[in-house]
């Protein structure tokens, strides 16, 4: 099994895992896809994406619960019901002390981190390694940090209030930063989100 949960938009690169799905499906029919999270700005995306799992075959795979959902003790809940035994639930989340911008001489050019959790649909700033363990009643078993400070400037880049073309120009001003602090990056190491991963007994 499974589980996308967050905002559905184009760079969260939903499209990408339901290439990859499909592939997973060709070796194992028995995976099953959650799709739960809310669509971002405009549903003309989310509306790509169904194209993509209908055209892919694996619609009959996948379980769309296209809402918000604040109430993440029924979210955990669920994920760990439908999870097979042995199988993996993978989650990844801003981390409980995440801030915007990454870098303070974004601010003048940034909107106010509440406008974006707005925007967002967040109804929490994040979690840590504890919050987590006790959500899902045991610690996770791997976790690994992602989105450091050099990487952190694309985002800043990203949901900044820059033209397109300035935006497009900074990220390739910024793209050798960016690619180093991903390939120097240690799993453990200090980041702004954490990818978890628990498996069920």
């Amino acid at each position: 099994m499974l589980l996308f949960f967050g905002q559905i938009a184009p760079y969260k690169g939903l499209q990408y895992l339901i290439s990859a799905f499909d592939e997973l499906v060709k070796e194992d029919k028995n995976y099953r896809l959650i799709i739960a999270g809310k669509p971002k700005w405009s549903g003309a995306y989310w509306t790509e994406v169904k194209q993509a799992i209908m055209e892919s075959g694996v619609g009959d795979r996948v379980i769309e619960r296209v809402e918000h959902i604040p109430d993440d003790g029924v979210a955990t809940r669920e994920a760990l019901r439908v999870t097979r035994p042995g199988g993996w639930l993978l989650v990844s989340t801003p981390n409980a002390d995440w801030h915007y911008p990454t870098w303070a001489f974004m601010r003048r050019w940034c909107p106010p981190e509440t406008e974006l959790m707005q925007a967002w649909g967040h109804v929490r700033r994040g979690y840590d390694r504890p919050a987590l363990a006790r959500l899902f009643g045991t610690a996770p078993l791997r976790h690994a940090s992602f989105v450091n400070r050099a990487t952190g400037l694309y985002h800043d880049v990203a949901f900044s209030r820059l033209g397109r073309r300035k935006r497009k120009l900074l990220y390739g001003l910024a793209a050798p930063l960016a690619l180093l602090g991903y390939w120097l990056h240690p799993a453990h190491a200090r980041g702004t989100e954490t990818a978890f991963a628990w498996r069920r007994a």
